[in-house]
């Protein structure tokens, strides 16, 4: 008997990531790296990252 298991959500967007951030940094506008460059700048002990959803429209 064959069993098909379909991927779930979360496995396919994990499996998008190299692709998203492939997107993000080859991105002439590329804010993620102008923002590293920045604390990077500012030398700072320790810096903390927090991820949300974003905004809701």
């Amino acid at each position: 008997m064959l069993n098909i298991v379909s991927k779930t959500d979360m496995r396919k967007e994990i499996e998008e990531i190299p692709l998203a951030i492939e997107r993000l940094l080859s991105d002439p506008k590329n804010k993620i790296q102008k923002a590293a460059d920045a604390m990077r700048d500012l030398n700072p002990k320790l810096i903390t990252t927090f991820a949300g959803q974003g905004l809701q429209s």
